[in-house]
């Protein structure tokens, strides 16, 4: 199961890659295929890049996981919206873990 990891990114120090890694590891440890943002979008994307790149990736994927601070993310916000529309299994980092 491919599951897209989402969560707050700007504004972030170090775009917040440490969390987004540190998710991905425990998610591939439960036997999950984890998708990371900073994997395939650069560093310096514009946001509407960074979020046309993540929402393409994000719709090949099964799953999204949530990370702490998603709800104050207009990115994170915005993937966790489509991927409800889309019926897709949305659980925050806890829940996928706990």
């Amino acid at each position: 199961m491919r599951v897209y990891v989402a969560g707050p990114v700007t504004g972030v120090r170090g775009l917040n890659r440490f969390a987004f890694e540190d998710a991905a590891d425990q998610l591939a440890e439960l036997g999950l295929r984890p998708v990371v943002p900073h994997w395939f979008v650069p560093p310096d994307a514009e946001w509407r890049a960074a979020m046309r790149s993540c929402i393409e990736t994000l719709v090949k994927c099964d799953g999204v996981c949530l990370l702490p601070g998603w709800r104050a993310s207009r990115g994170a916000q915005t993937e966790y919206l489509l991927a409800m529309r889309l019926g897709m299994d949305v659980r925050e980092l806890h829940r996928w873990i706990g």
